[in-house]
């Protein structure tokens, strides 16, 4: 369960900040977090392993092309927790 773990570590800091955040599904594809900052649309992954596919998210960004696609890993997932929302731009 250290996927899940990871993902609600994600959660958290995106819900910290600024703007509106959503979980999103569509049949068989899901996205893991979808943000909105003012006009500014990001479509998140997060991935601990190897083993989800980004299915989810290429399909969420074909319907929505302004949305900016980005995985979460822990490689950079400390960046995300100083940067904020700087480190979605």
């Amino acid at each position: 369960q250290k996927g899940r773990l990871f993902e609600l570590a994600v959660a958290m800091e995106l819900y910290r900040l600024p703007g509106d955040l959503y979980y999103w599904r569509d049949g068989k594809f899901e996205l893991d977090f979808v943000y909105k900052l003012g006009k500014n649309l990001f479509a998140i992954e997060v991935k601990s392993g190897s083993k989800k596919s980004p299915k989810g998210l290429a399909e969420f960004c074909r319907r929505f092309p302004k949305a900016k696609p980005m995985i979460i890993t822990p490689d950079n997932f400390e960046k995300l927790s100083e940067q904020g929302a700087d480190f979605l731009k």
